[in-house]
């Protein structure tokens, strides 16, 4: 006798009178009248359903089952198409300079902008770790990418300088679809490296968290006064030599609560291509408020909305519309979980490119990493980062949001559990994409004929 999945959810339109029978794991839709989902979805999972309520497509798409031994068997299936819990980091980043020159209010770096130009990356470290990056990837299927950020890369151009052209000599060269991003304040751009950047054409995100006034809160400089008229210049400019910039915005106390007017000022102001959302992480002594994390779920499906009918790509919602209309899983939500390593600038390898700004480099010396026998993805500490992944969690299995969650940032969890127990979850983040499911089946149903 069929029964029901621990896989299947139910999303209801009232107003049409349907709903959609979503599985979690699968990512499979069907949509069915309202009154036999509501008679299934009140049946309890693994339980026996009345065959007159087994609609075909049901157990066709493996919403209805034979027995409850066939979930965990597709898991283990989904776990080896998805290779969940592997890890081979196809990312690097690299930090120019350690330091800043902004003291923003939500930094997640310990000291961040008190101390301007003391923290550099040698320019032949950089290269030398891109060479070895190259040798570390090359035959492997996947696209490399470089990640020039900070602190603040800019106060280094040396640096950025010989990492792009290690990067162009050593990885482009062999791999045309090699990328390579530079994450920056904007505030240090000057005609040489503009030129520099006119050459090699890296993805450039400018972090800019709205109008003058608002942004001015956020960002001011470490020696005093407001960030935003350097920063916007430079958009400009970037925008003026075809460099196609994006915008990296987080969202905080100034600019949260004020939707309409960041609305305006991205879409009829500095019209960026594309820009990311950032939601606050990995500080414990920032005042965020209960309904901090709820609060910035609803601005950015609510700014998706906007931005798509501007035609501007929004990261943070795309990651979960692509993972939810496509049905392609959305296994990790950071490289940082096994897919990255950060070189900091006394040559030491961590795994998080927040946690590694904090001194935190488990992976060791970079030297001794480079002339060892072993395999970086064998490394255990790596490895147990890319097991964070929610499909490998018993505890996430009920979740409807599996699929587009990505379990957001190990670190942050690190950093906020009184235990230390990396096991635990993220609750905000949690219940942040359970509203994202809510809100995609429920633009989905919307949008049926």
């Amino acid at each position: 006798m069929p029964n029901k999945s621990r896989y299947l959810h139910f999303y209801y339109d009232q107003v049409k009178e349907i709903s959609l029978a979503y599985h979690a794991l699968s990512q499979e839709k069907v949509v069915l009248n309202k009154e036999i989902a509501v008679i299934l979805d009140k049946a309890p999972i693994h339980e026996v359903v009345d065959e007159e309520f087994c609609h075909p497509l049901l157990l066709e798409k493996g919403m209805l089952i034979t027995s409850p031994d066939e979930d965990e068997k597709y898991r283990k299936v989904r776990i080896n198409e998805l290779g969940a819990g592997n890890a081979d980091p196809s990312i690097l980043y690299i930090f120019p300079s350690m330091s800043c020159n902004l003291s923003c209010a939500y930094c997640s770096v310990e000291d961040g902008g008190k101390k301007p130009g003391t923290r550099v990356t040698n320019p032949d470290l950089a290269t030398n770790a891109i060479k070895w990056f190259s040798n570390y990837r090359a035959g492997k299927p996947g696209i490399p990418k470089l990640i020039l950020y900070g602190g603040e890369p800019t106060l280094s151009t040396k640096t950025i300088s010989a990492s792009l052209q290690a990067w162009n000599d050593h990885v482009r060269s062999e791999n045309s679809s090699a990328r390579v991003s530079l994450i920056t304040n904007g505030t240090l751009l000057d005609d040489n490296l503009i030129q520099l950047l006119k050459i090699y054409r890296p993805s450039i995100s400018i972090s800019m968290d709205g109008p003058k006034l608002l942004h001015d809160k956020q960002r001011p400089f470490s020696r005093g006064g407001g960030s935003y008229d350097k920063a916007y210049k430079s958009f400009r400019r970037l925008q003026d030599e075809d460099l196609k910039p994006s915008i990296s915005c987080t969202l905080y106390k100034s600019n949260l609560a004020r939707f309409d007017e960041m609305m305006d000022w991205i879409c009829e102001d500095v019209k960026p291509l594309s820009l990311g959302f950032n939601v606050v992480h990995c500080r414990t002594n920032l005042d965020l408020g209960p309904s901090y994390y709820e609060e910035c779920a609803e601005f950015i499906m609510k700014a998706f909305s906007t931005l798509r009918q501007h035609g501007i790509y929004e990261d943070r919602a795309m990651r979960r519309v692509h993972a939810f209309a496509s049905s392609t899983f959305h296994l990790i939500d950071c490289a940082g979980l096994g897919r990255q390593v950060a070189l900091d600038a006394d040559g030491q390898l961590g795994i998080c490119h927040v946690a590694t700004e904090n001194g935190e480099t488990p992976l060791g010396s970079f030297t001794d990493i480079k002339n060892s026998s072993n395999n970086l993805s064998s490394r255990e500490e790596l490895k147990e980062w890319a097991e964070y992944t929610p499909i490998l969690d018993d505890g996430c299995q009920n979740c409807p949001a599996i699929a587009i969650c990505g379990g957001g940032c190990k670190y942050n969890v690190h950093l906020n559990s009184t235990k230390r127990n990396w096991k635990n979850r993220d609750l905000d983040f949690c219940k942040s994409n359970v509203k994202w499911m809510e809100w995609l089946a429920s633009d989905l149903l919307s949008n049926l004929e």
